[in-house]
């Protein structure tokens, strides 16, 4: 080591002390090697002699000051957050929803989760990515979901098949007041067959990274399977 080469090249009057002082820091100065393997040593003229000072405490110093003015870097992937839950009506049940409208305007993809549970216990919960987004007035989402087809059954997995008499598809947009607007439309014919207005609690995800948000989201991901998660106002047959 450098600290080694300069206990060596000390003069003999010198020798003890610079030993003593070595010694005294040699735990401090080997710890300070780990991170700063390429220190140098000063060189110091003194009359008739010379002699050699390690400088790991100044340049330990400098490190920390550097270290300590750098922000702080969140070392957490970015991945599928939730950021935010409304009830039926629009009240805020978890997170904030000040933090998902940021990350729309950061240009995060989010997607939305909803879903019942039924007096027997049965349960399902839907999740979808929007294709068309609407920030309104600063404070409210409204989106769009792509059409997919009609399943014939949501509460039992052996029973869900694709609904095909007639062949049906699913639009909706959803609010996050709470609101739900779905038809039904017949493939076969584009006649739109049912139309249905509801209101239920929504939960909001945005894939975003822990330090693009400015607001603190709770840990954990709250349960959508929901007692009147979904309400219906209205239905319309045609």
């Amino acid at each position: 080591m450098l600290w080694k080469i300069a206990v060596a090249q000390t003069s003999r009057a010198y020798k003890f002390m610079h030993i003593s002082f070595v010694k005294k820091f040699t735990p401090f100065i080997e710890f300070i090697s780990i991170f700063l393997p390429s220190a140098q040593i000063l060189s110091i003229q003194f009359a008739h002699m010379q002699y050699k000072v390690t400088i790991y405490i100044l340049i330990l110093l400098a490190f920390i000051s550097f270290s300590t003015s750098r922000p702080a870097v969140s070392t957490s992937p970015a991945g599928w957050r939730p950021l935010f839950e409304n009830d039926s009506s629009g009240h805020t049940v978890y997170g904030s929803k000040k933090a998902l409208l940021q990350a729309i305007k950061q240009g995060c993809p989010i997607r939305v989760a909803w879903g019942e549970k039924l007096p027997d216990g049965t349960s399902d919960v839907e999740f979808s990515s929007p294709d068309f987004t609407t920030l309104v007035n600063d404070s409210d989402l409204v989106i769009q979901f792509p059409a997919s087809a009609i399943q014939t059954d949501y509460m039992n997995a052996h029973k869900a098949f694709l609904k095909t008499n007639p062949p049906t598809t699913w639009k909706a947009l959803m609010c996050t007041d709470g609101h739900y607007h779905q038809f039904h439309q017949d493939i076969t014919t584009g006649q739109v067959k049912r139309i249905m207005y509801l209101r239920a609690f929504m939960l909001w995800y945005a894939f975003t990274g822990p330090a693009a948000l400015e607001e603190t989201v709770p840990p954990g991901t709250p349960d959508m399977a929901i007692p009147g998660g979904i309400v219906l106002d209205s239905l319309i047959r045609k």
